[in-house]
């Protein structure tokens, strides 16, 4: 069975559809820039950013994104700023207008539903998630696949798509119970929050989890979000505009994302993906090694919370049967915390992205967790 949760791509396609035409983004001196003490256009916040463009002045509430980034480009502690917004809003407006005008600084500002979004440099390259859809659901429309989950939030898009049509069975006695399906993993920030990026996804079918190869697919596309400076009037914020070159660029980029959902489709690719699952399935851990021990140096070395490595060591012992005590199991372990209730989205594609790094680790590597505890 392929189950499947969040939005499907034609859900998700039209959601970045429907918000693509409320999107406005400003080139602008810091200085020109203003919070003020009420007037939100919602209501929701005591607080509105004012910005001086070329047709008057622009009120705007803000999301936590834009509050992060604006304390950071002005050094202001997260804590602080934080504590101030909900405290004492008067004191941190005071304390961004004086950084603002004393320390002036370029930069994006990107906003959405009139709010600002983004406070980015002036180099930012808009790689957004219309683009990437729109370059890749052609594709894999014509290529058969199918939406396992779809995310969207302020900060990233993450789609997860698989090929139904495409698979292999791990399981020891080859019954069916274990089915693994290819695909990928498309990931895109609007607002500075990560790269674009296609990466290799394997989808299982017992656990219902995936794991992102990453690195180890021969064609991953990842793409940093920097372009080239945009000139800024001193005076006013103007609409931010692409150059003829730099759209050149950008479908040349979306030309090799669709060059490398293809190829990451291909059945020889998947044997390769399936043989590294196969081999870490024949990895046991050492006689007498303890698995609890094994859990805390995985834990250890990829940087698991306490929550998580407890739900890890949780998931292993609960499916040893299927998975024995392996390099397998402890991969499989990993991604399927990514489904637990306390685990954000963009935690779990980090999850499953340890996994794959995990599954794929070699047998030297292996044999210093298979020997956790061990004197």
């Amino acid at each position: 069975m392929i189950a499947n949760g969040g939005m499907s791509l034609a859900e998700l396609h039209a959601k970045v559809q429907d918000l693509q035409a409320s999107k406005l983004d400003l080139v602008v001196d810091s200085r020109r820039l203003t919070m003020k003490i009420g007037g939100s256009p919602e209501g929701d916040r005591p607080t509105t950013l004012w910005v001086e463009t070329q047709d008057g002045p622009l009120g705007l509430d803000f999301n936590d994104v834009w509050l992060t980034q604006a304390l950071q480009r002005t050094k202001i502690p997260l804590k602080h700023g934080r504590r101030l917004l909900a405290d004492h809003a008067d004191l941190l407006a005071s304390e961004l207008n004086a950084l603002w005008s004393r320390e002036p600084a370029q930069g994006m500002l990107r906003t959405m539903g009139g709010k600002a979004r983004a406070w980015l440099s002036t180099s930012f390259r808009r790689l957004d998630h219309l683009d990437m859809l729109e370059a890749t659901l052609p594709t894999l429309e014509e290529l058969g696949a199918r939406a396992l989950r779809g995310y969207l939030s302020d900060s990233r898009l993450y789609l997860n798509v698989i090929n139904p049509n495409l698979s292999a069975d791990l399981s020891p006695k080859q019954d069916g119970s274990d089915m693994v399906y290819p695909g990928l993993c498309l990931s895109n920030s609007e607002v500075g929050m990560g790269s674009t990026r296609v990466e290799g996804f394997l989808f299982n079918s017992f656990c219902e989890n995936g794991m992102i190869f990453g690195k180890k697919s021969a064609v991953e596309i990842r793409q940093t979000h920097l372009g080239k400076r945009t000139e800024v009037h001193e005076a006013f914020a103007t609409v931010a505009t692409t150059s003829r070159t730099q759209r050149l660029q950008d479908e040349l980029f979306w030309s090799q994302v669709q060059d490398a959902v293809t190829a990451l489709f291909q059945e020889e690719q998947f044997t390769k993906w399936t043989g590294t699952l196969r081999s870490a399935r024949q990895r046991e851990i050492g006689a007498g090694a303890d698995v609890a021990e094994v859990t805390k140096l995985v834990a250890t070395r990829f940087n698991l919370t306490e929550a998580e490595e407890k739900a890890v060591l949780s998931h292993v012992t609960r499916d040893a049967h299927q998975n024995g005590a392996t390099q397998y199991g402890w991969a499989q372990g990993i991604t399927r915390t990514a489904q637990d209730s306390f685990v954000s989205p963009d935690r779990a594609v980090e999850l499953h992205r340890i996994g794959g790094e995990f599954v794929g680790l070699s047998e030297r590597a292996w044999n210093v967790y298979a020997n956790a505890g061990l004197n």
